[in-house]
């Protein structure tokens, strides 16, 4: 095993970005590879070493080292939300502020902080492999190509010095019981749907416009139209559609005999 040097104030940070409400962050991949681009760019500029990352579809977790983490945070967040309001014409901030971070600083806590980012896509069942998933850093590690996928660059020699070869790396991915216990965070759900595919049948229904071009009218029909075609769960649909859970529970129970299978009444198509 690589010798790592002893571990003290590092500035090593576990970062979690959350929707706003847990709304939906990424839509599609434009919006993943705009995100990228930017902590690509920042993270260049801040000086921060990026080891692992994932992002989600209403979250993102990252774990990386700074000393100017909330400018690196801030400059990131400010860049992409600025080119994500104005893709989907709406205002505001899109993740929950402040931010979350926790210190790492010993090396068994950075080792399973990576892991169970990695683990993210699989925890939520949307991901049958951990290296299968696209947007995290899992597949390059231990590559002749360092950067090989990756917008972001990362700083995979220190993840690999971590761990004894490539195979106790690969078998520490498949432990279920690997947590972060320095965070509070819920176990994430497992869907029916994935939300890339539920982006599907709501871009459908929009038809090259966004959410804030449509009246309430049309948003209650299409989240009923959601919940009857697609068999998402109405905590999906609200994600999606930047409405609450009882939004979305109360159009549905309203929902008129006539409008099982699209959602739609004739009046509303």
């Amino acid at each position: 095993m690589r010798k790592v040097r002893k571990l003290t104030d590092v500035g090593i940070y576990h970062i979690i970005l959350r929707g706003n409400s847990r709304f939906i962050i990424f839509y599609d991949d434009e919006d993943r590879i705009e995100f990228c681009s930017r902590v690509a760019k920042y993270s260049q500029k801040t000086n921060v070493a990026i080891y692992a990352y994932v992002l989600m579809d209403n979250h993102i977790h990252m774990l990386a080292k700074s000393d100017n983490l909330s400018t690196f945070i801030s400059l990131t967040l400010i860049s992409f939300v600025r080119w994500y309001n104005k893709k989907y014409k709406c205002s505001g901030n899109l993740c929950s502020s402040p931010y979350y971070s926790v210190p790492k600083n010993s090396i068994n806590k950075i080792k399973e902080c990576i892991i169970y980012i990695l683990r993210n896509p699989l925890e939520a069942g949307i991901a049958k492999n951990v290296k299968d998933y696209k947007w995290s850093s899992a597949d390059l590690y231990f590559m002749d190509n360092k950067f090989r996928g990756s917008i972001i660059p990362v700083n995979t020699s220190f993840v690999e010095a971590l761990f004894e070869s490539e195979s106790d790396f690969h078998e520490q991915l498949q432990r279920s019981d690997i947590k972060d216990w320095d965070i509070k965070e819920d176990k994430e759900p497992h869907y029916q749907i994935p939300y890339s595919d539920l982006t599907k049948h709501l871009d459908a229904l929009l038809n090259g416009r966004s959410l804030k071009e449509i009246d309430m009218k049309e948003l209650k029909a299409i989240a009923r139209s959601l919940t009857f075609i697609t068999g998402a769960t109405y905590i999906q649909i609200a994600n999606m559609l930047h409405v609450s859970y009882e939004f979305v529970r109360n159009t549905r129970r309203k929902a008129p005999l006539g409008s099982f299978g699209t959602g739609l009444t004739n009046s509303e198509l």
